[in-house]
């Protein structure tokens, strides 16, 4: 549902995004990591959710580089559960995050992830079992670990199915209110 919905092809993999397109959310290193993924995996799509005040720069830096056809800008969705259960891995290019809620939706819907070190996201996600984490602004860095994800199709099945049970067993609502009634 997710291909046709973005009129994309079939057998693509599809690399999801989602953040607003400010700064912090380092949606220029994925646009620098893109040509090496894209030369190893020519059918990817990158699909990119949320909105903001640089979504104009990240396009301009997308067809500076000649990448137009591998990203989809899906915009800001109220409902993004079609993206995440279409989407074969997610990325997380941030370079400052405090939490990282969205990775939890990520692990949730058993997406294996790649991500930056930073804020609150080692403590999220674990570190070579849900995810491969690189240091911020590394776009080679993002690239590489993308690459090996998605060329490992036993390892993207092991840390997605690691991501839904560290969800259940630490973030679910269920187990977020048993913590909270602790205290």
């Amino acid at each position: 549902r997710l291909r046709k919905k973005y009129g994309l092809p079939a057998d693509c993999p599809v690399a999801v995004t989602s953040g607003r397109f400010v700064d912090q959310k380092g949606h220029r290193y994925l646009v620098e990591a893109a040509p090496m993924i894209v030369q190893r995996f020519p059918q990817i799509r990158f699909l990119l959710l949320g909105d903001g005040p640089l979504e104009n720069d990240v396009r301009s830096q997308i067809d500076g580089l000649d990448l137009k056809r591998h990203f989809v800008f899906a915009g800001l969705l109220d409902d993004f559960e079609l993206e995440l259960a279409g989407s074969d891995i997610m990325l997380h290019p941030a370079v400052i995050e405090p939490f990282g809620i969205v990775l939890l939706e990520g692990m949730r819907a058993g997406l294996p992830i790649v991500a930056c070190r930073v804020g609150g996201i080692p403590e999220v996600v674990a570190e070579g079992e849900t995810a491969l984490l690189v240091e911020p602004g590394e776009a080679e860095d993002l690239a590489i670990s993308t690459i090996a994800l998605l060329g490992d199709r036993s390892m993207t099945t092991s840390f997605g199915n690691a991501g839904q049970e560290r969800w259940r067993r630490e973030f679910s609502y269920d187990v977020m209110l048993d913590n909270v009634e602790e205290y």
